[in-house]
């Protein structure tokens, strides 16, 4: 597969045919045991996960729905990392 730069594309076709595999390991997700990958001419495994996934989206099937905004979440989400919420 070659998907040219600023390329966008959609991985269709029946459930099983590997959709989800493909962009797992695309997006660094798992590493083939078999094969290579190569962005841009780099080798997948030297690239880091930190620049991969800034230049990639994935959109999975698995749908996140919140009740409440981000931002609500986020500071609940802070406060109990912090333990503040031990002491409120």
């Amino acid at each position: 597969m070659d998907i040219k730069p600023s390329e966008i594309i959609a991985l269709v076709g029946p459930s099983g045919a590997g959709k989800s595999t493909l962009a797992d390991l695309v997006a660094g997700f798992w590493y083939p045991t078999e094969g290579d990958i190569y962005i841009d001419g780099v080798h997948l495994r030297y690239l880091s996960l930190k620049c991969l996934r800034k230049h990639l989206g994935v959109v999975t099937q698995g749908i996140v729905l919140f009740n409440d905004t981000i931002k609500a979440k986020y500071h609940e989400f802070a406060t109990r990392v912090s333990c503040v919420t031990d002491s409120i």
